[in-house]
């Protein structure tokens, strides 16, 4: 079987979110209550394994429930959000914001007593039974415990910069990383006096996840504030082996601002060595004029009068690709399907556009509104006259097996 690059990119994100939904049920704040809220659902005093998984299973699908509507819910605000990242200052806040949420993680900075009022509300919806543990999971997914935040906030960020069944799908497999512990303990009551002990082994995974955010605010911010990690690649292994051994010493000697210290060290280290590996520029449009396009062999139109006139004369049609800066997905498709030979030799026969929506202008809003444009990647297949081909638009990836079949239909419809 065949995996193409973007789908390894799929399933390393979605792995990742599993991990980081696993890493959050082994918080400090949410492990020692795992027996307490599995109690509360009834699935400790179920009368088979049976009933214990299902009842445990009922809790973790409303858990998804409301993640995986949040994941919609982001990756269709994604035009708006995705805009917002173009913003310097906007990318600075949410690296702020980030930094905030990485140090609440390391116990440094405390969170506001309210959140912890509503996790105490919530424990009182739902009950025993079927019903009562979904309903149950439904409000805990938002404020099951303050510990969930800063994970969840930043998938959400993630999902919001992707096409929304991407977005969604992320939120649904971190949902059932967090609820893999509740099924093991309700289905296997046993398995409640098994489990490891809360204790100082917690801080690890506190430390796990508050490197990752480190190195979520680094990736983001580095657009905006165009820094390069230039160390030979020796040196950055041995500042994160340190890095290591600085944390479990500030843990070990209750050495506070080593904490946040080594985290930080070990995320910039990381990032050198893991989030560097990919320096092909990619050009997004006239907005991005001195990088060079990966499908380099594509000559793109950047204006969508001309391409249409063009168009005219050939009679043929037009090929729109709104694309932008913070669109993982765009550049996934100029990477691994508009790079393709068979893709390429394919658009002498059409005029293929590449239009920037990396910022909201007018020009933007009004191609938005009057091509129903809800996010991105969006591909527009066009007639000379400007109207969009009848059921020809793609809103997510295709490799370029699936985008030569799409667009030999397309073909077909415009003749």
């Amino acid at each position: 079987m065949e995996l193409n690059v973007a789908e390894l990119s799929l399933f390393w994100q979605l792995t990742a979110v599993f991990g980081a939904g696993f890493l959050t049920s082994l918080t400090p704040c949410v492990y020692p209550l795992l027996p307490v809220t599995v109690s509360l659902f009834g699935a400790m005093d179920a009368k088979s394994r049976k009933e214990g998984f299902l009842l445990s299973l009922s809790y973790v699908f409303g858990i998804s429930t409301t993640y995986t509507a949040l994941g919609l819910l982001s990756a269709s605000t994604g035009m708006i959000f995705g805009s917002f990242l173009s913003n310097v200052y906007v990318i600075l806040g949410i690296t702020a914001l980030l930094t905030f949420l990485a140090l609440f993680t390391l116990d440094i900075m405390g969170m506001p007593k309210f959140l912890s009022k509503i996790q105490n509300k919530a424990n009182q919806f739902g009950g025993k039974g079927f019903a009562g543990a979904y309903t149950m999971g439904l409000v805990s997914g938002v404020v099951a415990a303050p510990c969930v935040g800063p994970a969840l906030i930043v998938i959400l960020g993630i999902a919001a910069t992707q096409e929304m069944a991407r977005g969604g799908l992320l939120l649904l497999v971190y949902s059932f990383g967090l609820g893999i512990p509740f099924l093991v303990i309700g289905t296997f009551s046993g398995a409640i006096n098994k489990i490891p002990r809360a204790g100082g082994w917690l801080n690890g995974i506190k430390f796990i996840m508050a490197t990752s955010i480190f190195l979520v605010a680094l990736y983001l911010a580095k657009p905006a504030l165009g820094f390069e990690i230039i160390l030979p690649e020796g040196l950055l292994w041995t500042l994160s082996g340190l890095a290591v051994a600085a944390g479990f010493l500030a843990y070990r000697r209750e050495i506070m601002l080593l904490k946040p210290a080594s985290s930080i060290i070990l995320a910039i280290t990381l990032f050198g060595l893991f989030l560097e590996f990919d320096h092909t520029p990619v050009q997004a449009s006239a907005h991005n004029s001195g990088a060079v396009s990966i499908a380099e062999e594509v000559e793109w139109k950047t204006a969508l009068p001309e391409a249409l006139a063009e168009a005219k004369a050939r009679e043929t049609f037009v090929m729109v690709d709104l694309f932008a800066d913070w669109c993982a997905a765009c550049k996934e498709l100029d990477r691994h399907t508009f790079s393709h030979p068979t893709v390429q030799e394919s658009f002498k026969s059409i005029i293929p556009t590449r239009l920037d929506f990396t910022e909201s202008t007018d020009e933007t809003d009004d191609l938005a509104d009057k091509y129903n444009v809800l996010g991105l990647p969006t591909i527009l297949f066009l007639d000379s006259s400007g109207n969009e081909i009848e059921n020809s638009r793609i809103t997510g990836f295709l490799d370029h097996k699936e985008f030569l079949k799409h667009f030999s239909e397309v073909r077909s419809k415009s003749q």
